[in-house]
């Protein structure tokens, strides 16, 4: 199965569309439950991802295949956030360990080091970079790293990446994508749009209106993109609740009729950073 869990929002509140907060301990066991008897076997956390690695390791996850990553901020050297991040998780081992800000590494090249040191030593199966920008993939790739997976954002909108996806593929390089409705934007009230974010108003209304005219949803539309690239390895979604997850499993249902829309779907890319890079959402 494609789809991995995302778990920022098991952490803290996440998304400009999540009206319940944090999703709470007993959801999340749900959610757990409901995705491995879907296949669904892989977790995307982070150490900075507020109590998402405590929650995880409650709700037992060591069926699960676990990726997590590592931020500077968190005030821990690599090894100390590893080993945390294991004892939080009550887990033994990742399967893969990422940089989660590209400029961690600008500021301190030897921090992937160590990361690949996690890898030797057999704690880890692969490393690699998530990333914002196409310009930090260039950087990287000019590098010649050993590379694992690399984890970027890609959407109906949000199509920077796409170009890349054969050589990253070719390399052997694991593709995982995060943002798929773009922190909930697609689902937004028009009404609710803030200030800043109206300059796309038209292309959600557009998006709205083709919808029904092919008589399917958004959800359908936005996932199934994604789902149909043949270069990427896992879609990592959020998910609020275990109906929401249940809806993006019916979804998928629907891949043979988005197929068939996906040549008009390239109407909608927004090349707008202020828009499709939520770093910049003024929140």
């Amino acid at each position: 199965m494609k789809i991995a869990l995302g778990t920022a929002q098991f952490g803290f509140k996440y998304g400009i569309n999540n009206k319940t907060g944090m999703v709470q301990s007993k959801e999340v066991c749900e959610i757990l439950k409901m995705a491995k008897e879907n296949n669904i076997n892989t977790i995307d956390t982070a150490s900075d991802y507020g109590m998402s690695e405590d929650v995880l390791g409650r709700a037992d996850v060591k069926k699960f295949t676990i990726v997590s990553k590592y931020a500077k901020s968190i005030g821990a050297n690599i090894n100390e956030a590893f080993d945390r991040s294991l004892n939080r998780m009550k887990v033994s081992r990742l399967y893969g360990y990422l940089l989660h800000n590209f400029s961690d590494f600008i500021e301190t090249p030897s921090l992937y080091e160590e990361i690949l040191k996690l890898r030797d030593d057999g704690r880890v199966d692969k490393t690699g970079f998530s990333l914002y920008t196409p310009s930090e993939l260039d950087s990287l790739l000019k590098l010649n790293l050993n590379i694992g997976i690399i984890q970027v954002p890609y959407n109906i909108f949000d199509r920077r990446f796409e170009s890349y996806f054969p050589e990253l593929f070719s390399h052997g390089i694991e593709i995982h994508t995060r943002s798929v409705f773009l922190q909930g934007l697609f689902f937004i009230e028009l009404t609710e749009l803030p200030s800043w974010l109206l300059p796309v108003k038209d292309k959600l209304l557009q998006l709205n209106d083709f919808a029904r005219n092919n008589d399917t949803n958004i959800t359908e539309i936005c996932l199934n993109f994604v789902y149909n690239n043949r270069f990427i390895n896992k879609i990592i979604l959020g998910h609020d609740n275990r109906e929401q997850l249940m809806e993006n499993l019916n979804a998928l249902r629907c891949n043979e009729k988005i197929s068939g829309l996906m040549e008009e779907l390239g109407t909608f890319i927004v090349n707008d950073e202020n828009i499709i890079n939520p770093v910049k959402w003024k929140t």
